[in-house]
């Protein structure tokens, strides 16, 4: 569950994300659900992860599969070669998370574990058939671990640093796997938003955490998660599951999933039976992998998210100004400038209590001889009138055996919501009272906008059971019709350790 707007960077004011803290697959949307840096959680370093899961049990899945096959023996070790390459991409397209989204700008559209084509579930069913035929133990375990530290920073003066730490222990002959996650936002913020509103910067932390489990018996595979996410004003909880089904070999895999998310937002220091709006979530995947050949490979998703509750910020003020006045406000207008034009009245922000978003995803894999290239698309739109098209490019290319470097590029742009407006006019009644308009909002991510993010990213094998990963991206967002700021530069950068024992 992902949002792929950017930070609004007001207290309260950032899009609220899910309890969710792990990566939601091998994504890279422009910011993260609430908080910029929280797109490391679905950043390129899991691209890694996901490969490095893969690359120890592919040959022997392979093996499996030679064995059905009818080609000749002879053939065996350039068809292994071709399909290992095909599962790795298998895995690139898939992710290992469990987030259902169908937000504006997720790029690679996050959804419920992106499981359709999960490779390494693939090879833990080949391995258990192989471990029974040979009577290899089923206490056989593998452990892994992950560390990683991500630090986001922008010139609205936002700055985010998160920790996160992880484990999973899995059993490749049992089938069945369980991991936990827990990470700690601190984020720092002295933004426009911030400043108009007549508010101090501020300090918060946000701690969540979650768990998550699968089992896989032959062709079909089920699971499950569950996470918490607590900010001194706001609460989320959300649980999931998904399964899959092979077919045709593992040629073609299925995937269906639900997710359920429960927020609450309040103030600091009020408690939530005092003050709390509540806002819940049905999120649901469908998705298909197809393996076109042992070099390439495609996977769609269609994603829905069905939210009802009050999204507006409790601590976003709408700026209202007389109609003659509304149409000279400028893009950028500095606080300076918006406070000289305004009305006296500034009322809370007001946004509709549902909302539908729908996505759907189509993404392309192809291995090369030392390289993958991936491309992805994603189309988006919701009932409150938005739209987005969203394309993600990578090219992951071998330096020996043990260095992976990875140019990216990511393109997005969006229009905006129905009632969005760069200034909103008020006229006043026969009474003599304001007229606001009944819908309103100050977040310019529901305005139209473009974003381009580039960098790239290097993994490092640092032995048999070590890795460690380095990304850092810059991202530039244009908003076309905004008020206090007209541009966005960030500056993004994570740095991972992972260790795997078995």
């Amino acid at each position: 569950m992902s949002s792929a707007r950017p930070d609004s960077h007001g207290r309260g004011t950032r899009p609220r994300r899910p309890a969710e803290p792990s990566s939601s697959g091998p994504h890279h949307p422009a910011i993260h659900s609430g908080n910029p840096a929280r797109f490391a959680a679905s950043g390129l370093t899991s691209v890694h992860r996901e490969a490095g899961e893969v690359s120890g049990r592919v040959h022997e899945l392979r093996s499996e599969r030679t064995r059905r096959r009818r080609a000749p023996a002879s053939g065996t070790s350039t068809r292994t070669r071709r399909v290992a390459g095909a599962l790795l991409l298998a895995a690139l397209l898939g992710g290992g998370g469990s987030a259902v989204s169908a937000e504006p700008g997720n790029a690679a559209g996050g959804t419920a574990g992106s499981a359709p084509g999960n490779a390494a579930g693939n090879a833990n069913g080949a391995r258990r058939g192989k471990a029974a035929s040979e009577g290899v133990s089923l206490a056989d375990l593998t452990v892994r671990a992950t560390s990683e530290v991500s630090a986001y920073t922008d010139d609205t003066d936002v700055h985010v640093l998160t920790p996160t730490v992880g484990a999973t222990i899995e059993s490749p002959t049992g089938g069945w796997s369980v991991g936990g996650r827990y990470l700690v936002d601190v984020v720092t913020a002295a933004s426009p938003d911030i400043i108009a509103a007549a508010s101090p910067p501020w300090t918060e932390v946000r701690h969540a955490g979650s768990i998550d489990g699968s089992y896989q018996s032959g062709d079909y595979r089920v699971g499950g998660q569950g996470s918490v996410s607590v900010e001194p004003d706001y609460r989320s909880l959300s649980a999931g599951v998904q399964g899959s089904i092979d077919f045709d070999e593992k040629n073609y895999t299925l995937l269906l999933a639900y997710a359920f998310r429960h927020d609450i937002a309040g103030r600091v220091g009020t408690p939530f039976d005092v003050f709390g709006r509540v806002m819940v979530q049905h999120a649901l995947s469908s998705g298909l992998t197809v393996v076109i050949n042992p070099s390439a490979v495609m996977a769609f998703n269609i994603d829905a998210m069905l939210e009802q509750g009050n999204q507006a910020k409790p601590y976003r003020y709408v700026p209202i100004f007389d109609p003659a006045v509304a149409g000279s406000v400028r893009v950028g207008a500095s606080v300076a400038e918006v406070s000289a034009m305004r009305l006296h009245a500034r009322p809370i922000e007001a946004l509709p209590l549902h909302r539908e978003r729908f996505a759907l995803t189509g993404r392309l894999a192809y291995r090369f001889s030392g390289a993958t290239l991936r491309v992805e698309e994603r189309l988006y739109a919701d009932t409150w009138g938005t739209k987005a098209s969203t394309t993600d490019l990578r090219y992951m290319f071998d330096i020996g055996r043990r260095v992976t470097l990875w140019p990216h590029v990511r393109m997005h742009v969006q229009t905006g919501a129905d009632f969005w407006e760069r200034a909103y006019g008020a006229v006043r009644g026969g009474s003599g009272a304001l007229l606001i308009p009944g819908l309103r909002t100050g977040d310019r991510e529901l305005g139209p906008l473009q974003s381009l993010t580039g960098g790239g990213g290097m993994s490092l094998a640092l032995g048999s059971h070590w890795s460690a990963s380095l990304q850092v991206d810059g991202v530039f967002t244009n908003y076309t019709d905004a008020m206090y700021i007209s541009y966005r530069r960030a500056l993004f950068a994570a740095l991972g350790v992972q260790a795997v024992f078995d």
